[in-house]
């Protein structure tokens, strides 16, 4: 399975925090049993695909996947 396809099947929660600011989903690793998903991402960052930026005053590495970041 593609990590596209692994992003479009997992179970997305709203986050509540920066809702107004900056509204987002996330994913739960263990609760959501989304191992496969964790290691793929975690795989694609350790390649270097990963591009820095900031979200508020913390510096992050992100991956962009389609229209998911």
């Amino acid at each position: 399975m593609t990590l596209a396809e692994l992003i479009e099947r997992a179970p997305w929660r709203e986050a509540v925090q920066f809702r107004d600011t900056w509204p987002h989903e996330y994913v739960l690793l263990q609760k959501d049993n989304q191992r496969e998903l964790f290691q793929a991402i975690c795989e694609r960052l350790l390649n270097g695909e990963g591009v820095p930026c900031r979200f508020f005053t913390m510096d992050n590495v992100y991956l962009f996947i389609g229209n998911h970041k």
